[in-house]
């Protein structure tokens, strides 16, 4: 996953606004700050932001992705400022974990402190963003989950389907592009690889070469693009 990559990408834009800080140290900084609890909602001093809502803000800026508005927003966040959305006053995006997808993942953590345990052991592993957001709302949501699943992950069975388009952008902070080279690895031959070489999650309406390529395949002629094809950012 290349979030990290993304994410300096990100503070270099918020770093501009700042002359003479170091981008890695900035973020630092503002994670420390969040655990000490220092940190608060831009514009809403009663409204505090911990450390998982400071990660949060940066996925959801890299998931768009929206550049310019995070960076705006860290810039915020760090000097207590207010910050209007270009979004402020849209429906925000709800992520709820559903019963299905706890029947289709088998998530054994058994309680909070095994859940604690997973949240020390990704943070020592992925400094700067600690942990995925979504991921840990999913386990939290899935907790007591009756076993056995009814559907749990495995190994893909695929074969003599019509081809299956894989498209993936190169830097996805949700869902990572070695998950699609994997999938289609597992899929086999009937698999095809279109890799966007930007960033975000969802590649559909990035550019009018993915727009065409996913267009011509699954709603106008049913043309299967070469496998390996990539768009550009």
């Amino acid at each position: 996953m290349k979030s990290h990559i993304a994410l300096a990408a990100v503070l270099s834009l918020a770093i501009s606004l700042i002359p003479g800080k170091d981008i890695r140290a900035f973020w630092r900084r503002l994670l420390e700050r969040a655990d000490r609890g220092e940190l608060h909602e831009p514009g809403r001093p009663d409204v505090p932001l911990g450390p998982y809502e400071l990660v949060d803000t940066a996925f959801a800026g890299l998931y768009n992705p929206n550049w310019a508005e995070l960076a705006q927003m860290l810039v915020a966040i760090d000097t207590g400022g207010p910050y209007l959305s270009a979004s402020a006053g849209k429906d925000e995006e709800v992520r709820v974990t559903t019963p299905v997808f706890c029947q289709d993942f088998h998530l054994p953590v058994a309680d909070y402190t095994q859940y604690a345990a997973l949240l020390r052991r990704q943070a020592a592993r992925a400094r700067d963003m600690r942990y995925s957001t979504p991921a840990l709302g999913r386990i939290a949501g899935c907790l007591g989950q009756p076993t056995p699943i009814p559907n749990p992950q495995h190994r893909l069975r695929v074969d003599a389907t019509p081809p299956i388009l894989l498209a993936s952008s190169l830097h996805d902070p949700a869902t990572g592009y070695q998950w699609t080279l994997s999938t289609a690895e597992q899929i086999g031959a009937e698999a095809r690889v279109l890799t966007y070489e930007g960033s975000g999650h969802g590649v559909y309406g990035r550019s009018a070469c993915t727009i065409g390529a996913i267009d011509r395949y699954y709603l106008l002629s049913q043309s299967v693009p070469a496998n390996g094809i990539r768009c550009p950012e």
